[in-house]
């Protein structure tokens, strides 16, 4: 005949993998959801306090950063001149405004 008796019969198919336990999924899906909900809660607060502190402390800065911000080189040389000149001015002043008076 077309086989011979000696050959084996082929095994059945194997069942194809099942799915995960069903008693693993519901913990998973509350876990899911904590995670979910501390990183939501997570990220607003980081949020609000980030737009908080944005509108406290930079109000100033913003409104100075703005008007400084070329003229900064400018007038941290004008400060530095102006203090040295001061400085200067004071230290000569105080020398001579003795000789200089009497």
């Amino acid at each position: 005949p077309s086989t011979p008796p000696s050959a084996p019969p082929l095994p059945p198919p194997s069942p194809p993998p099942s799915p995960p336990p069903p008693p693993l999924s519901p913990p998973w899906s509350w876990l899911r959801w904590v995670i979910v909900a501390v990183v939501v809660v997570v990220l607003a607060a980081g949020l609000a306090l980030g737009y908080a502190y944005c509108r406290r402390r930079p109000a100033r800065v913003s409104l100075r950063s703005r008007v400084s911000l070329r003229p900064s080189r400018v007038s941290l040389r004008a400060a530095d001149t102006a203090s040295t000149a001061g400085s200067a001015r004071r230290s000569s002043d105080g020398r001579g405004v003795g000789t200089t008076a009497v």
